[in-house]
């Protein structure tokens, strides 16, 4: 990077050559491939590697069994971040970078720090050879766990400095035997293993020309400090292998096995801390000197980079800033510089660093009903998909070089620093989540109250007829509970005043965006695993206990798996296709039925009762349809050859067909709420209050109302805490689109806006069909197009 910029620099290595023995393999992971790729080495560093990139990923238990197995790695991480996860040797790393230098005389071999001394202007570096000492402005401490520059730098800060016993509070977890092995028997090349079991655990990994890298971790009996730590000998390595060669890593390999076959191996004890200050000074700690993982998570060296590219772009902020560039920086100017760069990364490194020990707690079984239930339950049922987003995770946070463009690769999800706005802090969601959920629950506390009436009250047809029939069998609790539903509707229909006919049309109108949306919702690809993800539920609880119960229900959820990354909101096109004809057979046309006065009662009735079931048909119709399409696409086209590679989680085939329901949904909303609003202005019988308003107090019990009153006062307040919920809900949807970064400030502000104003203009249901649509485009637009990249 120093070369990159002509900053100029001297590299002290401590070994006699650049591609020292020590170390096992090196993961990059697309983090790192993209610093790599910015300066131009990603192609020399994906070549070094060779084969070593990992196509299919297992999670085994004890026994070596796979529990979950995740296919295309190789595939997913390209198509999510535009890069694969590599491994290899770290040698064939370190060559490979030394032999994309110009300037190798910079680095200075056999050359091990002894003591620092600094000056008013820089720093003197003293080295074990009693050579000349070498003279620089800065010092950056890249030497590892065990640290002479950091031990030096405390001892040439006052004792306050640093937080006391800091050294002595790093906790040691683990023990960890590594290394290389070649040609072993039983090993698929391609394959990266974690195998899970009790206090133990193993990632073996493939690499190139036939090598895998294996990490056993076992757990120490007592978590070591500071000097408890212990260091290892080769006879503690020999004894560790001996007690653990019998270990499963496959259900046909055992740990003495890929033992057999070393090419190299270490027995270490693993560091995990992050450090409070990582600078003093002229003095700046890089890597696992100031920021160690549990190697687990193959963050390490990635984490290395990006503390190191947050360097180069403070410094070159300061150079631009000043007339003579770097020449003659003052120690307030370092200090300013590495006070950025502490700032900037300290939090993604604490999160790096606590990632990877909770991994590793899981595959160990520290807690063995948590870990039992994460790896045999949680996460077969979140699916593949949901274990890739973890992943995920840890990688769109990275770090950039700003001075330098961004690379010209496609890459659904977008890295942090490449969204239209920085994403908002974890604990302003968090405060943001607490208030929208306090909200809904008080909306939830108030439907229930208002639903003020008697299943003893709802037991005739209308005012005209008592209603007892036998749709479900006589007698039984469904059938009891469907007359109650039947007989709850048939007062509004029956009734010959104006306003609650009226109201009746405009409720049943404005369920179609929820029935729509929540249907969607279910159906995207990031909802899998989730109660979000089986919307049947929803369309029977609206219907049994209200939508205005169901409406803040759904918000609440919703907003507890609110972030959509590209990824996440992916549907099958072979579900966008049927969601409209399936609100027209399942919901519109029962519906328009119920309305249709005729002669005969009974079949009245049985039309009445059908609407009760309108939204789980519809539902039913979406999955029916939607199957049908896709073995009929099956039978016609046949099995694309990558169905197995799930290429429908990176389209967007699907964004123009959804739009369309949108656009249908919102189009019938919005002439309903205006023709509704019109009428009730101008009929000479109607108002705006007598529609929706005049409404008695929801937690007074005695309303002293007539039944077909009470039923009335109830149906306002169902379409009035839905409505409030939805745009509630609406609102938070905003917000969270920003918190992401998805939308700068003004554009969320507009949004907003917009969904206030909709309120009044298209109504509830129109105004969220719209919003949608518009989501819709906005995480499909945070995607990266390589192709127009390269062409702009």
């Amino acid at each position: 990077m120093f070369e990159k910029f002509d900053i100029d620099y001297v590299l002290l290595e401590a070994h006699e050559e650049i591609e020292c023995p020590g170390g096992a393999g090196i993961g990059i992971m697309p983090n790192g491939c993209f610093l790599l790729d910015q300066l131009g080495l990603y192609e020399a560093i994906r070549l070094a590697a060779g084969d070593g990139e990992v196509e299919t990923s297992y999670i085994r238990d004890a026994k070596g069994k796979p529990v979950i197995t995740l296919q295309h790695m190789m595939y997913h991480q390209e198509k999510r971040h535009g890069y694969p996860m590599l491994f290899f040797d770290r040698k064939s790393f370190l060559k490979t970078l030394h032999d994309q230098l110009k300037h190798k005389s910079r680095i200075r071999l056999s050359k091990r720090v002894q003591r620092v001394v600094q000056t008013p202007s820089g720093v003197e570096v003293h080295t074990t050879d009693n050579a000349t000492p070498i003279k620089g402005t800065i010092l950056l401490g890249t030497d590892g766990v065990h640290s002479t520059v950091r031990n030096q730098m405390r001892q040439l800060a006052p004792p306050s400095y640093f937080p006391a016993d800091e050294e002595e509070k790093v906790p040691c977890y683990y023990k960890c035997s590594f290394g290389i092995a070649q040609h072993v028997e039983g090993w698929t090349a391609g394959e990266q293993g974690f195998t899970t079991g009790d206090g133990k655990s193993f990632l073996v990994v493939s690499g190139p020309n036939g090598r895998c890298y294996w990490f056993l971790f076992v757990r120490l009996p007592d978590v070591k400090r500071g000097k408890q730590i212990p260091r290892y000998t080769a006879e503690d390595e020999a004894a560790f292998v001996r007690e653990n060669r019998k270990l499963k890593i496959k259900e046909n390999l055992e740990f003495g096995q890929v033992y057999a076959k070393r090419i190299s191996s270490a027995l270490t004890p693993l560091h995990e801390t992050v450090y409070q200050k990582w600078f003093y000074g002229r003095i700046l700690l890089v890597g696992d000197s100031v920021h160690k993982p549990n190697p687990i998570g193959g963050m390490g060296a990635n984490a290395a980079m990006e503390t190191s590219a947050e360097l180069i772009n403070v410094l070159l902020d300061l150079k631009k800033s000043r007339a003579n560039g770097l020449n003659g920086l003052s120690n307030d100017e370092i200090k300013g510089v590495f006070d950025k760069v502490q700032e900037t990364r300290f939090a993604r490194a604490n999160r790096t660093i606590a990632a990877s020990h909770e991994l590793q707690a899981l595959n160990a079984y520290e807690v063995p009903m948590l870990s039992s239930l994460v790896w045999k339950v949680l996460v077969p049922l979140a699916g593949s998909h949901n274990f890739f987003r973890e992943l995920s995770a840890g990688i769109v946070g990275a770090s950039r070089l700003k001075y330098l463009p961004l690379p010209a690769r496609s890459r659904t999800l977008p890295y942090d620093h490449e969204l239209p706005a920085k994403p908002l802090s974890k604990s302003s969601k968090r405060i943001a989540w607490s208030l929208f959920s306090m909200t809904m629950l008080f909306l939830i506390y108030t439907a229930s109250s208002a639903m003020n009436v008697t299943f003893e009250e709802l037991q005739s047809w209308g005012t005209v007829a008592p209603l007892k029939r036998n749709w479900l069998g006589g007698g039984t609790v469904p059938n009891a509970i469907l007359n109650v539903l039947t007989s709850l509707i048939s007062f509004p229909v029956l009734d010959q005043g104006l306003a609650p006919r009226v109201h009746l049309i405009y409720f049943l109108t404005h369920m179609l965006s929820p029935l729509l949306i929540y249907t969607v919702e279910g159906y995207r690809i990031g909802r899998h695993g989730t109660l979000l993800s089986l919307p049947v539920i929803f369309m029977f609880g609206m219907q049994l206990q209200g939508i205005c119960k169901f409406a803040p229900l759904y918000a609440l959820l919703s907003a507890a798996h609110a972030e959509q990354n590209p990824v996440d909101r992916a549907v099958r096109t072979t579900v966008a296709k049927v969601l409209v004809p399936a609100l027209v057979l399942g919901f519109l046309i029962p519906t328009a039925l119920m309305f249709g006065p005729t002669p005969d009662q009974s079949r009245w009735q049985d039309w009445v009762a059908l609407f009760q079931w309108t939204p789980p048909i519809f539902s039913f119709l979406v999955a029916v349809f939607s199957s049908g399409l896709s073995l009929w696409s099956r039978i016609t086209k046949g099995r694309p050859e990558d169905a197995n590679k799930h290429p429908e989680w990176y389209s967007t085939a699907d964004v123009p067909i959804l739009k369309s329901a949108y656009t249908v949904v919102f189009a019938v909303q919005a002439t309903v709420h205006l023709t509704t609003l019109a009428y009730a202005i101008t009929h000479p019988d109607l108002s705006m209050a007598a529609v929706f308003f005049q409404l008695p107090h929801p937690f007074n019990l005695d309303w002293n109302l007539s039944i077909a009153e009470k039923v009335f006062a109830i149906l306002r307040y169902d379409v009035l805490l839905t409505h409030v919920a939805i745009a509630l809900h609406n609102l938070y949807t905003v917000w969270e689109l920003r918190g992401q970064g998805y939308v700068t400030t003004m554009a969320a502000v507009q949004a907003a806006g917009l969904v206030i104003l909709g309120q009044v203009f298209v109504g509830s249901g129109a105004t969220w069909a719209g919003l949608w649509s518009w989501r819709e485009d906005v995480i499909c637009g945070v995607s990266v197009d390589g192709e127009k990249s390269r062409k702009n």
